[in-house]
C-alpha cells in the first residue's frame, strides 16, 4: 500500500467516524419532531436519491440472483431494522448510551461470524467480549431506573445485533459486486422497506422546526450519504478487519458531540460501562483484524 493510499484510506476512516458518531446527537435531535419510524423512512429515502444515480453508473451487468438476495438481506437488517431499533432505543436513552452500545458491533459481528461461518474467536476476542459485556450490564444497571430506559437500552443492543450481522453478510458480497454498486443497493433495499411509513414522515416536515431538519439532512446526506461513502473507500484501502477495528472510536467521540451540543454529560455509571464496552472493543478487534488478515489465504476463501 502506497503512502497516498494510507492517506486518503486514512482521511476516509476518520470522515466516518465523524459522521457516524455524529448521527447519535443527531437523531436525538430529530426525534423530538419525528416519530422514530417515519424518520428513519425519510432519512434513507433521501439519501436514496445520489445513491441510485451512484448504482446506475457502478451497477455490474451479470451479478448472481445469490449475492442480489444477500444485499437485499443486508439492507433488511442493517439499514431498516438497525435503524427502526436504534431510533426507537434513542427516545429513552441519550445519544452518549447509543453511541457507546453501538460501538461493540464489531464484537457481534465476531461472534455472529463464529456462529454462522465457522469463523474462529480467538482468546484475546473472547476476553474484550468479556470486558464489553461486563460494560453493557454496568451500562443497563445504571439506567434501570425506569422500565423506558432499560427498554431503550435493550433495543439498542439488539440494533447494535443488526449492525453485526449485516456487517458479516456485506462481507461475502462486496467483492463480487464491488464497493460502490453493493453500498446503494444495501442502502436502496432498506429504504424501499422503510417505505410504508414514507407518507406520515413527509407530512411531518411541515411542521419540524428548523434543527430538526438541519439534523434529519445531516443523517440522510452525511451520515447516511457520504459516510457510507468513505467507508466504502475506506473498506477499499485497509479491508474490512482493519477499518472495522477503529469503529470503537465512535463511541468516545458520540459522547463528545452530544455533550458539546447539548451540554449533557453521561453519568458516571454510563461513563464507566462505555469505557469497559470501548476498551472490550478495541481488545477484540485488534486481534480480530490479525485473524482476518490471515483468512484471506486463498485455501480460506469461499
Amino acid at each position: 500500500m502506497d503512502a497516498k493510499a494510507r492517506i486518503t484510506g486514512g482521511l476516509a476512516l476518520l470522515i466516518t467516524i465523524l459522521l457516524w458518531a455524529g448521527a447519535f446527537p443527531a437523531i436525538s435531535l430529530a426525534l423530538n419532531d419525528f416519530d422514530p419510524i417515519p424518520l428513519a423512512a425519510i432519512r434513507f429515502a433521501l439519501a436514496s436519491i445520489p445513491m441510485s444515480i451512484l448504482l446506475i453508473f457502478c451497477l455490474q451487468d451479470h451479478m448472481r440472483p445469490r449475492d442480489i438476495a444477500i444485499a437485499i438481506a443486508t439492507g433488511l437488517i442493517g439499514i431498516a431494522a438497525y435503524n427502526v431499533l436504534l431510533n426507537v432505543g434513542q427516545t429513552s436513552v441519550s445519544a452518549s448510551v447509543a453511541g457507546f452500545i453501538i460501538g461493540i458491533q464489531p464484537l457481534f459481528a465476531a461472534i455472529l461470524a463464529a456462529l454462522f461461518l465457522k469463523e474462529l474467536i480467538t482468546v484475546r476476542q473472547r476476553i474484550g467480549i468479556a470486558v464489553s459485556t461486563i460494560g453493557l450490564v454496568v451500562i443497563l444497571a445504571s439506567r434501570s431506573n425506569t422500565s423506558a430506559s432499560a427498554m431503550g437500552i435493550l433495543l439498542t443492543i439488539a440494533a447494535a445485533i443488526c449492525s453485526g450481522g449485516s456487517f458479516v453478510l456485506q462481507r461475502s458480497i462486496i467483492g463480487r459486486l464491488g464497493l460502490f454498486a453493493c453500498v446503494p443497493m444495501v442502502v436502496m433495499s432498506g429504504t424501499i422497506a422503510l417505505s410504508p411509513w414514507l407518507a406520515s414522515a413527509t407530512i411531518a416536515i411541515y411542521d419540524a422546526s428548523a434543527p430538526s431538519l438541519i439534523a434529519l439532512l445531516y443523517l440522510a446526506l452525511g451520515a447516511g450519504f457520504v459516510g457510507y461513502l468513505t467507508w466504502a473507500h475506506a473498506l477499499h484501502v485497509f479491508g474490512a478487519a482493519r477499518a472495522s477495528s477503529f469503529l470503537f472510536l465512535m463511541a468516545p467521540v458520540a459522547a463528545l458531540l452530544d455533550w458539546a451540543l447539548t451540554n449533557r454529560l453521561p453519568s458516571m455509571g454510563v461513563l464507566a460501562g462505555g469505557t469497559l464496552a470501548t476498551i472490550g472493543v478495541a481488545i477484540g478487534t485488534i486481534q480480530f483484524e490479525r485473524v482476518r488478515d490471515c483468512s484471506r489465504h486463498p485455501k480460506t476463501r469461499n
